[in-house]
């Protein structure tokens, strides 16, 4: 099987779908550490692996920072693990998911503790749901 590379060089085992039914937004939150390196693997396979950079282009006219990378995949209804990681923004997450039909998600990276009091210094945040993912 030939698997076309990412952009950090990973082979991306899980291609992409125009009219696949779960969407993901990816975003570096972290001014601190940028660019931050983040691997997503679905069911143990390599969805995406790049750096995301929270100075990167703006996203409907939104400052650095609040820029969201989508990425669409067909998942099969079912139970599915999703294992996001970063080596360099020292983070990991892992997170089971339910799929039956269309699912929206959204993975943040965070590297100063800003969310909530409990949550680490380094961390990914994840949001999934059954409506698409409104940004303001």
């Amino acid at each position: 099987f030939y698997y076309p590379l990412s952009k950090r060089g990973k082979p991306i085992e899980i291609p992409q779908d125009t009219k696949g039914n779960f969407v993901i937004y990816v975003s570096d939150q972290s001014s601190e550490i940028d660019p931050v390196d983040i691997t997503l693997q679905i069911d143990g396979k390599v969805a995406i692996s790049q750096d995301f950079s929270f100075n990167d282009i703006l996203f409907f006219g939104n400052p650095p920072g609040h820029n969201f990378i989508s990425f669409r995949y067909s998942l099969p209804n079912g139970n599915h693990t999703l294992m996001v990681e970063s080596v360099k923004g020292e983070a990991r997450l892992e997170k089971q998911i339910d799929i039956s039909g269309n699912h929206w998600a959204g993975i943040g990276y965070y590297s100063n503790g800003r969310g909530q009091p409990y949550e680490p210094e380094k961390y990914f945040h994840f949001d999934f749901q059954n409506e698409p993912i409104m940004f303001q």
